[in-house]
């Protein structure tokens, strides 16, 4: 879609906001961090909402928003293990 944006004259290119939740944040993650990815120049900022583990991948206007309480957002991976809660009540084992 971006580059259909990037093809149009400059004058008529709408802004490109993209915005992905929970499993769709991933996938808009790794298609704008995976190996050989470009980030396309039309994309003016990106939103994830509720990000397993709470990743970013760093883009220039990028936001991630998450409940406190959401235990997927705030679960990390652990060496031994699968994804656990980090906080107070939670977290890999030592």
């Amino acid at each position: 879609m971006t580059e259909r944006v990037d093809n149009m004259l400059v004058h008529e290119r709408p802004e490109v906001h993209v915005v992905g939740e929970s499993l769709g944040a991933t996938a808009g993650q790794a298609v704008s961090s995976g190996s050989g990815a470009e980030r396309p120049r039309s994309v003016c900022s990106v939103l994830w909402t509720g990000t397993p583990s709470g990743h970013r991948v760093g883009l220039p206007r990028e936001v991630s928003v998450a409940n406190l309480d959401d235990p997927v957002v705030h679960a990390r991976r652990c060496a031994t293990s699968s994804c656990r809660p980090t906080g107070p009540s939670g977290g890999c084992p030592s």
